[in-house]
């Protein structure tokens, strides 16, 4: 789609959401549907953000102190626990992209991380899907010829080529088993 004959929302139209839509479609062409689906749904929560905080409805009024505010405003949510950090993340970075795709510049990028916090990521338990007592029977009685089912198992660990020379080899490409 190409730009309209007007100047509200960067030549995207009249309404903020369908522009990033539109402009959107014009940065990813044909294909990526998803991608696409991805920014737009975050595009209009940003959207909804600026018409009720700020009264905004043309996408040339958004500059860096406002996608700032957003920020902050998502910021505010994380600390309460109502959002994730990594979803916070994922709604900045979709303005990022729809404004850039808009704008046609990077001017008034915000980093997402620097804003609402970085993700991390600790596991506090093994996974459920994996009972280890369980697997290893049925690895254990896997021929010699098999060194992944080992590496399952625990009997033996993959390690990468930096790290080990010439040993037995292992059925992932560019990896050694050791026995342990």
């Amino acid at each position: 789609m190409d730009k309209t004959a007007g100047r509200r929302n960067f030549g995207y139209g009249k309404q903020m959401d369908w522009a990033g839509k539109q402009a959107l479609r014009d940065r990813y062409g044909n294909g990526r549907y998803g991608t696409v689906a991805g920014h737009t749904e975050r595009w209009r929560q940003f959207v909804a953000w600026c018409r009720s905080e700020r009264g905004i409805r043309d996408a040339r009024q958004v500059d860096r102190s406002m996608v700032h505010a957003y920020g902050t405003c998502l910021a505010d949510r994380v600390t309460e626990k109502s959002m994730t950090v990594s979803y916070a993340q994922n709604l900045l970075s979709s303005v990022n992209v729809v404004l850039e795709s808009l704008r046609g510049d990077r001017r008034i990028r915000v980093a997402p991380a620097a804003l609402v916090g970085k993700r991390s990521h600790v596991r506090g338990q093994a996974p459920a899907g994996l009972d280890r007592q369980a697997v290893r029977p049925v690895c254990g009685s896997a021929p010699p010829e098999w060194p992944r089912a080992h590496c399952v198992s625990g009997r033996t660990r993959c390690v990468s080529w930096a790290f080990v020379s010439a040993r037995r080899p292992c059925s992932t490409p560019g990896r050694r088993c050791v026995r342990q």
